[in-house]
């Protein structure tokens, strides 16, 4: 049994080397129009592979648009780019009204049917109601159209941004939505010499553009159901939930430097759902794919887990919920959590 389970890792692993090649190819063209923003990249393609959704935030003008455009065209893709207002409506995401060939009004498809790559820009400004109808498209993967279901594409994956400092005409995305989210990515600022660099790219913009189909969609598809078998051992799985578990139970000690009380306090409201779970150990796959090996191991977990839970936890004391707390509540969970 042993003997046929290390074959079994080899043969993934092999298959692994492959698609890494190709995907390490699709990273370098992609790098070549974004630039400084490997790691962002890194786990985008991960989620990609994963078959998993995408949250970014960060203030404008960091080539978010610019960032899913070139990951569509690099992948053969079909893009849509959806700008959320305050006075959307969900019709507006489910269905369209188009003219027939009488010039009489009808209901056709909405925007999310025939499209691979859904550029949402600014999420959080169209109401919950309009929010709500992502969760149908993000967990079946299918749309609800004149009453009947209607399939997505095979490659169907949601990249939502949103910007974290401006809150005027903005609604909060509920916790449902955002459970449904792999990953809630940061993009930050570039460095100053990665910024020189942009200055030159945008220059030739109209000259520079990346290679087109370096992965087609066939291919894509192969590769996300080889990431689906990636293997991964019991005492990963188990490490994976000890994780998830430790997430919905966080005590810190909330006192002055000058108090005696040692007294420890519970901070977390809501831990990480068994979604997150799931996603933890997809997001593992995608990353041990990525790096060309055909086993998840704890070192791939560590990697994914901020992004993956930093949206899932939700703390009691107001004010406490940033992202750069819970990030430090992720960190100490994952030092104490015994790696397998």
């Amino acid at each position: 049994m042993v003997e046929k389970m290390e074959e079994k890792i080899k043969k993934l692993t092999a298959t692994s080397k492959i698609y890494s090649e190709d995907l390490n190819k699709v990273k370098d063209e992609i790098c070549k129009i974004i630039i400084g923003q490997e790691e962002l990249i890194d786990n985008i393609l991960i989620a990609i592979i994963a078959s998993g959704h995408i949250l970014i935030e960060g203030v404008p003008g960091l080539a978010k648009t610019e960032l899913v455009k070139t990951i569509a065209r690099v992948l053969d893709c079909k893009p849509c780019r959806l700008q959320f207002t305050p006075d959307m409506l969900p019709m507006d995401i489910m269905c369209s009204i188009k003219k027939n060939k009488k010039g009489e009004p009808e209901l056709s498809h909405g925007p999310l049917i025939g499209m691979n790559f859904i550029h949402i820009d600014e999420i959080n400004r169209a109401p919950p109601k309009v929010q709500s109808a992502l969760i149908e498209p993000m967990e079946e993967p299918q749309l609800t159209f004149n009453g009947k279901p209607e399939d997505l594409e095979d490659v169907f994956i949601i990249i939502a941004t949103q910007n974290h400092i401006e809150t005027g005409g903005t609604f909060e995305l509920p916790e449902a939505l955002l459970d449904r989210f792999m990953f809630k990515l940061i993009i930050d600022y570039p460095s100053p010499e990665n910024e020189l660099k942009i200055l030159d790219i945008q220059r030739r913009k109209n000259h520079l553009k990346a290679e087109k189909n370096i992965i087609n969609n066939k291919k894509l598809e192969e590769i996300q159901s080889h990431c689906n078998d990636i293997f991964v051992s019991e005492k990963i799985k188990k490490y994976i939930i000890d994780i998830i578990r430790k997430t919905r139970s966080h005590k810190e000690k909330l006192k002055e430097p000058n108090e005696d009380n040692d007294s420890e306090e519970e901070l977390v409201k809501l831990g990480a759902s068994t979604r997150a779970s799931m996603a933890l150990r997809d997001a593992a796959k995608g990353r041990a794919l990525l790096d060309g090996r055909g086993y998840v191991t704890p070192a791939d977990i560590k990697s994914v887990a901020k992004d993956i839970l930093r949206h899932r936890i939700l703390l009691i004391y107001p004010g406490m919920e940033t992202d750069k707390k819970v990030d430090e509540i992720i960190t100490k969970i994952l030092s104490v959590v015994k790696i397998p």
